[in-house]
């Protein structure tokens, strides 16, 4: 999954984990969990497990950016 790139939002599943929030945005796990904790995203955290709703992620990038990976 580390060399996966993603190019196209519908590729996603509904509930994101860390390690797809790293892929989108381009940083590591640890500051993709940093941002969370800090309330700079949006997570739910599930026992030790954040995720995150694809479609409210979505509406943080315009509809011209592409995603990368």
């Amino acid at each position: 999954m580390k060399n996966k790139k993603i190019h196209n939002w519908d590729e996603l599943p509904v509930l994101l984990d860390v390690n797809y929030m790293s892929l989108i945005f381009g940083v590591s796990e640890l500051t993709v969990r940093r941002w969370a904790e800090q309330g700079k995203i949006e997570g739910r955290k599930t026992g030790h497990k954040w995720i995150f709703d694809k479609e409210h992620i979505r509406s943080m990038f315009s509809e011209t950016e592409v995603i990368y990976g």
